[in-house]
């Protein structure tokens, strides 16, 4: 899977951005995704492709406070929007620099209509954690966009659907614990976990009595995920 690229800027690594209308964006008087790169001309790798993509988010693809808010009504809405699904990894990474865009706008208007005089205002998604989300996920992506009908085009919202995964030097996983079987209803109250300290110290009745619960607790949850399986078979 493609790593996080190290690149950084300003713009994207701070949590703080203005709220001043305006910036430095590409201008362009044709539709973005016209402009945008695409994956079938690029010529390299699906993971050199997302890496270029990311870069791209550095800079704003156009002015984002000329966006258009979408309509609230469903006829206005209709006229006005097209709604198209995306899927594939490399539809998803060759939106991040919209998507980098759309959030932070949504933001500071938000800021500003609770404060007309907000001079900052908090980024809600960072730049390497839309890339990783895209990036990481064991399964492609999928999901819709939302973007003007007409003229440029531009992204006015999304939704995306993807699993949630991120990448640690190490992972340690324990059998012995039942919550790493995985069962939703496991309840931590039937069995606790101690240091080995604790148990040194533990009677050797009271330490009976803790592998009796403990056993308990993975009988329990062996029930509860062969329940569970059971209802997702029958569905």
């Amino acid at each position: 899977r493609p790593r996080s690229s190290s690149r950084s800027s300003s713009s994207s690594s701070s949590s703080e951005s203005s709220c001043e209308e305006g910036g430095s964006a590409r201008k362009t008087g044709r539709p973005w995704s016209e402009a945008a790169l695409r994956p079938e001309t690029f010529g390299g790798s699906e993971e050199e492709f997302g890496e270029e993509c990311q870069r791209r988010m550095l800079t704003a693809p156009y002015e984002a406070y000329e966006i258009p808010r979408p309509p609230r009504s469903a006829e206005a809405f209709e006229a006005a929007c097209e709604v198209s699904e995306v899927r594939g990894r490399a539809a998803w990474f060759a939106l991040l620099p919209e998507m980098l865009l759309v959030c932070n706008e949504a933001a500071r208007r938000a800021a500003i209509a609770k404060n007309p005089r907000r001079a900052t205002f908090d980024k809600p998604l960072a730049a390497p954690y839309l890339y990783d989300r895209v990036a990481l996920a064991s399964e492609e992506p999928r999901g819709y966009v939302c973007r003007e009908r007409e003229g440029l085009r531009r992204l006015q919202g999304f939704v995306v659907v993807g699993t949630f995964a991120s990448c640690d030097e190490t992972l340690r996983w324990c059998s012995t614990d039942p919550r790493a079987w995985g069962v939703p209803d496991y309840d931590a109250g039937r069995a606790r976990s101690s240091t080995r300290d604790e148990t040194r110290r533990r009677k050797p009745r009271s330490t009976a009595k803790a592998l009796e619960r403990k056993i308990a607790a993975y009988i329990a949850a062996a029930e509860d995920a062969a329940a569970v399986a059971e209802r997702l078979a029958a569905e």
